[in-house]
């Protein structure tokens, strides 16, 4: 048998990027997604039937979300309420939190719904 050493570096949860959809409408996201998306002030919203993404964009880019901080978890949030309804993701009974993965071709990160 071969055995593997495993690391017992400290790591932080918030260093791999994730992003949760809460039942109120709104995205939440930490610290790793934060740095990954280049510490925007806006962001647009995407969705292919079985992903939700988001990528940073300028203020005055069509349908940019504001993008709010909450102090007190270190994490970002932006308000989608009719957006994720519109396209039946909110969710309807509990949040959920998904590590978030990059589409390199588009640039956009995303979480899969299913």
């Amino acid at each position: 048998m071969n055995w593997k050493q495993l690391s017992i570096a400290p790591r932080r949860r918030g260093d791999i990027p994730a992003l949760s959809l809460t039942r109120s409408g709104r995205i939440n996201w930490n610290i790793g997604l934060h740095e990954a998306l280049g510490h925007p002030t806006h962001v647009r919203l995407f969705y292919d039937g079985q992903r939700f993404g988001m990528q940073s964009c300028p203020p005055e880019a069509t349908d940019a979300c504001r993008v709010g901080r909450n102090q007190e978890q270190n994490s970002w949030y932006a308000n989608a309420r009719t957006a994720l309804r519109e396209v039946g993701i909110l969710p309807k009974e509990s949040s959920f939190r998904r590590r978030a993965e990059k589409d390199e071709e588009s640039g956009i990160w995303f979480i899969t719904l299913a």
